[in-house]
């Protein structure tokens, strides 16, 4: 081999080992919707101040696709809203308890609704329900029970699986909505929304972080994942 095709092998060589070493260190984090629209984003910003040197990117997904990606190595964390014992194959993850997210009844300002209300009365207003998050729609279906009622029997206007669409419905005045409490600090801020609370009626659900056993981590990734126990809950927007 000439020296012009050393150059060449070295060359190719050094762009090899280049594209090793960034893969290495790219941070792929899953989240859940609502988590990766309104949760999350505080979250990157802090990973990456801490460790500037590695390449971070945020992906929105279900719970059910990000536990799939984790099993596949497509992703490095994932940030699920599904109670940990419904997770298949558990023993595969290692996961950490991230906190609980907040949810709540909103409504437009000057909505006629009193500030409190009851199960019963759930049933006499009109809703705008967010699909993104299945398990508050399977928590008001319990609490529902108790009343012998149904989801059927709620006046829902529509359905959506946009959490932007609902705000945008509940601040023109065309109902009330359950969103995450992080979704609408800034409308609560200029105070376009208000809250209404449902007596006896909790939807908050336990947030939590899956990646693989430590010891199959990148050391880049093993940093991330001690870095964002440490900062935990409160990184969140």
């Amino acid at each position: 081999m000439n020296n012009s095709g050393l150059i060449k092998t070295f060359d190719k060589m050094v762009i090899e080992l280049n594209s090793f070493d960034s893969d290495k260190n790219k941070i792929i984090i899953s989240g859940t919707l609502s988590l990766s629209a309104y949760s999350l984003p505080c979250m990157m910003y802090k990973i990456k101040k801490k460790f500037p040197e590695y390449s971070y990117e945020l992906e929105a997904k279900n719970s059910n696709e990000i536990i799939q990606d984790l099993k596949d190595d497509m992703i490095n964390f994932g940030f699920v809203d599904i109670p940990i014992e419904d997770v298949e194959d558990i023993e595969e993850f290692s996961y950490h308890k991230m906190g609980q997210e907040k949810v709540v009844l909103i409504a437009k300002k000057d909505y006629p609704v009193d500030e409190s209300i009851d199960v019963n009365e759930l049933l006499n207003v009109e809703l705008i329900m967010c699909t993104m998050h299945s398990k508050t729609c399977d928590s008001l279906e319990k609490a529902l029970l108790s009343t012998e009622k149904t989801m059927d029997n709620l006046n829902v206007i529509f359905n959506s699986d946009s959490l932007t669409a609902v705000k945008s419905s509940v601040l023109n005045g065309y109902g009330m909505a359950f969103v995450p409490y992080e979704s609408i600090k800034h409308e609560l801020y200029e105070k376009s929304i208000k809250l209404v609370e449902v007596k006896d009626l909790s939807l908050d659900y336990d947030i939590y972080m899956l990646s693989k056993k430590p010891k199959e981590l990148s050391h880049s990734a093993r940093l991330s994942r001690e870095y964002l126990i440490e900062i935990g809950r409160k990184s969140f927007c």
